[in-house]
């Protein structure tokens, strides 16, 4: 009996996170993949994320036009500072606003850790808003993308 509860709950978890993997919709998925892709210091997929007319608020504030200047602008982020180190990424939430049928708000909230040499060195957990369009000839592309940090640790304390 012990091992059908067992059985029966193992598998009321792997359903469930099984439909809500199926049931999240392309929006969402196209804002997951950008940050995916920025996790894993792949610049060109993710400047490929944004329209060509996309725009991206990064956390300082600095407003960046089109995947060339979003590329150019991470290559020294990717190559220089974040050189050696990876990161881990955790979504922790995502909901979705239909503002019409090719065109949705999205909200990512999503916590990463970086690492170098198998160390922690950053802790940053991140709310993601991103206006979302369906082009005919891509797919669901950013329009717009605005990171805003809400907590961050580095080894040695807060800030």
């Amino acid at each position: 009996m012990k091992f059908l509860f067992s059985l029966l709950l193992f598998l009321s978890f792997t359903l469930t996170s099984g439909l809500q993997a199926q049931a999240e919709n392309p929006p969402v998925l196209a804002v997951k993949a950008a940050i995916t892709a920025f996790f894993n210091y792949d610049n060109e997929a993710y400047a490929n994320s944004f329209t060509s007319t996309g725009f991206l608020v990064n956390p300082l504030g600095e407003v960046m036009v089109s995947p060339e200047t979003i590329f150019t602008a991470h290559v020294p982020l990717f190559t220089i500072y974040w050189k050696d180190t990876n990161s881990k990424v955790k979504f922790l939430s995502a909901d979705h606003r239909p503002l019409q049928d090719d065109l949705s708000l999205v909200r990512v909230k999503v916590n990463y850790r970086q690492f170098k040499n198998g160390v922690e060195i950053d802790q940053t957990t991140a709310q993601v808003s991103a206006l979302v369009i369906n082009t005919p000839a891509s797919g669901w592309k950013l329009e717009f993308l605005q990171v805003t940090p809400v907590m961050s640790t580095e080894a040695g304390g807060a800030h």
